[in-house]
C-alpha cells in the first residue's frame, strides 16, 4: 500500500512531558505551604519588633522609596518582587514548563496541518477506524474550511488535532512494521 508518511516530531505533538493532575496539585500544595511559611515568619519578625523605633523608621523609608519607585519606573516595587517570586515556586516553573510544551505542541501540529492534506489520510481508517471518528472529522473539515489555526486555539481542539496525528502515526508505524516483516526494507 502507498502512503505518505507525516513528518512529525511525535512526542512534541502528543504534549509529551506535560504535567499530571497530581503533578499540578502537589506543585500547588507546596506553593501554599512556601507562601503561608514566607507569611507566618514575616509576621513572627513583625510582631517580635513591633514596639522598636528603627524598624518603624525603616518602614517609612521602604514605603517612600517604593513610592518614589512607583512614581518614576511605573511599576510598585511590591508588584515586581511577588511576580519574581511566583516565577520560582513549584507552581510557577511548573507552568512555565508546561507553556512552554504546549507551545512547541501547537507549532508542531499546526505545521504539520499546513504541510499535509489531512483528508488523504482518510484511507488509514481500513487500519486503525479511530482516524474516521467525529473529532477527526471535524478536525479535517476545518482544515478544509482553512480556520485550523483559529479553531486549534482552544484546548479541546487541539487536543483533536494531535489525537489525529496521533491516529495516523500509529497507523504509519503500523505499515513500517508490515514492510520490515515482508522483507521490503533491508
Amino acid at each position: 500500500m502507498n502512503y505518505i508518511k507525516i513528518n512529525a516530531d511525535i512526542s512534541a505533538a502528543t504534549f509529551k512531558g506535560l504535567s499530571l493532575s497530581y503533578q499540578r496539585k502537589l506543585a500547588l500544595l507546596t506553593t501554599l505551604l512556601i507562601w503561608l511559611g514566607l507569611s507566618f515568619a514575616g509576621l513572627s519578625i513583625a510582631n517580635q519588633y513591633a514596639d522598636s523605633q528603627s524598624v518603624s523608621d525603616i518602614a517609612i523609608i521602604s514605603f517612600l522609596g517604593m513610592t518614589i519607585h512607583y512614581i518614576l519606573g511605573g511599576k510598585l516595587a511590591l508588584y515586581s518582587l511577588t511576580k519574581s517570586l511566583v516565577k520560582i515556586t513549584p507552581l510557577g516553573v511548573l507552568y512555565r514548563r508546561d507553556k512552554a510544551i504546549l507551545e512547541k505542541a501547537k507549532t508542531e501540529l499546526f505545521k504539520i496541518a499546513q504541510n499535509n492534506d489531512l483528508q488523504l489520510y482518510l484511507n488509514y481508517a481500513r487500519v486503525n477506524p479511530e482516524i474516521r471518528s467525529a473529532g477527526n472529522l471535524q478536525v479535517i473539515e476545518h482544515q478544509k474550511k482553512g480556520d485550523l489555526q483559529e479553531w486549534g486555539k482552544d484546548v479541546r481542539n487541539l487536543k483533536k488535532l494531535a489525537n489525529l496525528v496521533y491516529q495516523i502515526h500509529v497507523v504509519e508505524q503500523f505499515f513500517n512494521e508490515e514492510e520490515l516483516l515482508i522483507g521490503k526494507v533491508p
